[in-house]
């Protein structure tokens, strides 16, 4: 998720993501850290070689750190990093949650496969259009952060799109989000909008996993709605013309 953070939040953030690094002469990762690193690594790089191609954006992608953190992904504009966890770093109830999404999608992938489908996979892309929109300078301390959330699902599905492979990806996450906001009760008090909400609890959203989740699922099954509307093309152009400085 968009980490425009407050200084005293980026500093828990950054100090858990140091202290989850491997010491030095620590024993070997385990093999799906390599394995997430990889995916997360291709993606972002095929995302980059993509702006580059348009000639929205040359700085090349951003660095991964495979790390488990509350927000499970995240953009960090301070270090140009995107973070993202393995399955075995998650916590036992990140886990179970995921074992349990498998379940009620007929078991096709199993937990770590469907584990690293939407936190190695999708969602990368989908930190990896917060990228672009830093290096755009769209994140200030007023930015709607709701619709940064948007914008950057919808350069994920824009993306996805691009491939044969990919849209079949994404569709198998946004049928999991569907399913996850049946099964899950709103948290919105009575004449509240999902975005009101969002960006008045916004921290508490990224460290609950009831409230990230319902909004995780609302946020993607919004931006697979509109997927018809942008190609990826059209979708980063605006969003460079949208930051030019008025003439």
């Amino acid at each position: 998720m968009n980490q425009n953070l407050p200084p005293s939040r980026r500093l828990v953030l950054a100090a858990s993501a140091a202290l989850a690094a491997p010491a030095a002469f620590a024993a070997p990762l385990p093999d799906d850290v390599a394995a997430a690193r990889g995916q997360c690594e291709r993606i972002a790089g095929r995302f980059f070689t993509r702006l580059s191609e348009l000639g929205v954006d040359d700085r090349g992608a951003p660095r991964i750190e495979i790390v488990y953190t509350p927000a499970r992904t995240a953009f960090d504009p301070l270090r140009r990093v995107i973070t993202a966890p393995a399955w075995s770093q998650a916590p036992s109830a990140l886990r179970a949650q995921v074992e349990q999404w498998s379940r009620a999608s007929g078991g096709r992938l199993d937990g770590p496969a469907l584990f690293a489908e939407i936190y190695n996979g999708f969602m990368i892309a989908h930190e990896a259009t917060h990228a672009y929109q830093s290096d755009l300078g769209f994140w200030r301390p007023e930015t709607d952060q709701y619709e940064s959330e948007m914008v950057a699902n919808r350069g994920a599905v824009a993306f996805a799109l691009e491939t044969p492979e990919a849209t079949a990806h994404a569709a198998r996450v946004m049928e999991l989000a569907a399913a996850a906001l049946r099964a899950t009760p709103s948290p919105l008090p009575a004449a509240v909008t999902p975005r009101d909400y969002f960006n008045a609890h916004a921290d508490a959203i990224r460290t609950d996993p009831a409230l990230h989740a319902w909004f995780e699922a609302h946020l993607l099954l919004r931006a697979w709605s509109r997927r018809d509307e942008l190609d990826f093309a059209t979708l980063v152009t605006r969003l460079k013309l949208a930051a030019a400085p008025a003439a």
